[in-house]
């Protein structure tokens, strides 16, 4: 991975908990973690659809890609930002996701696909 990508992971990470800790949730995670989250989750892809991740264009917590990072908070309801209770997945994915458990956002995939294929 270049500096360039690692610097605007680097950015992406502190402005993504800042951008949480903004909306009201209690953050217990450092950067440092994130960005390390981001890092293992560039080399294997997005949890929910396998794309390939690539970080945002200047290290802001704004998608204008779909397939750029984005941290989903796993149980949102509980409104704490913690390693144990976020990922990093694609904008796509986690747009798609919202408020809805994982299982829920499965289950509606699956529910397009089987509608797509007929």
């Amino acid at each position: 991975m270049n500096s360039d990508v690692m610097d605007r992971l680097w950015k992406w990470a502190g402005n993504t908990r800042r951008d949480h800790k903004r909306r009201g949730f209690r953050v217990r995670i450092h950067r440092a973690e994130i960005y390390d989250m981001a890092v293992e989750a560039m080399k294997t892809g997005c949890y929910f659809c396998g794309c390939k991740l690539v970080p945002t264009k200047s290290g802001d917590s704004q998608c204008t890609l779909p397939n750029q990072v984005s941290l989903d908070v796993v149980n949102p309801k509980h409104r704490v930002l913690e390693k144990g209770n976020c990922r990093v997945i694609c904008c796509s994915c986690n747009r798609g996701r919202m408020h809805m458990s994982e299982a829920d956002y499965v289950a509606k995939c699956l529910r397009v696909v089987e509608n797509m294929m007929g």
